[in-house]
């Protein structure tokens, strides 16, 4: 009669512990599912990572070109104040000459010919400055350019991650949600335990 007490006893004490292991193997599904999120998560914020030093990147190239492209205008209006230096310098000099040449016959024909090798430089550098101004202008537009296409392309990487990142949030917060109440254990998840 003990034995059977004792067992009866030891009986109901099995069915207190299987029935604390089933309430926690009932909790292992949603464990398995808000791990999974997780890791789906901690790869979005790799990815989000990775796309802040981009952006940071892009920031840093973007300062840099900007602070180029305004060295850059520096210069070419250093070249245009040179250009009008030459050009005035060439007028007086022209005036001079003239002025020479009225007063002297002798040195007439010398004159004429310093005054013609003179024009000649002046012209020479004139038109490599101006060749210089163009180019100047062409790289500082096409660079503009660069910085602009540059600039959008990040603008919209950045837009693109937010609208998918939004997505993702709303996507696995619905998921998360509808199948949350539906989770019971079955014999499979008995037996992986």
């Amino acid at each position: 009669m003990q034995s059977i007490d004792s067992l009866r006893e030891l009986n109901a004490k099995f069915l207190a512990e299987i029935a604390e292991l089933g309430r926690e193997n009932a909790k292992i599904p949603e464990l398995r599912e808000k791990l999974l999120k997780f890791a789906e998560v901690e790869a979005e914020n790799a990815k989000l990572r990775q796309i802040i030093e981009e952006n940071a990147r892009c920031k840093t190239e973007n300062n840099e070109l900007k602070s180029r492209v305004g060295e850059l205008e520096q210069y070419n209006a250093e070249l245009e104040n040179r250009v009008v230096m030459l050009e005035q310098g060439s007028l007086v000099a022209g005036q001079s000459q003239h002025d020479n040449s009225s007063n002297n016959n002798s040195s007439n024909f010398n004159s004429v010919a310093e005054h013609h090798e003179k024009s000649l430089e002046d012209i020479e550098d004139q038109e490599k400055l101006l060749e210089d101004r163009e180019m100047n202008a062409f790289l500082i537009e096409t660079h503009k350019k660069s910085i602009s296409n540059e600039i959008r392309r990040c603008n919209e990487e950045k837009k693109l991650l937010c609208e998918l990142a939004n997505q993702d949030d709303t996507s696995n917060h619905n998921s998360f949600t509808e199948n949350s109440g539906d989770i019971k254990p079955t014999k499979s998840h008995l037996e992986d335990m």
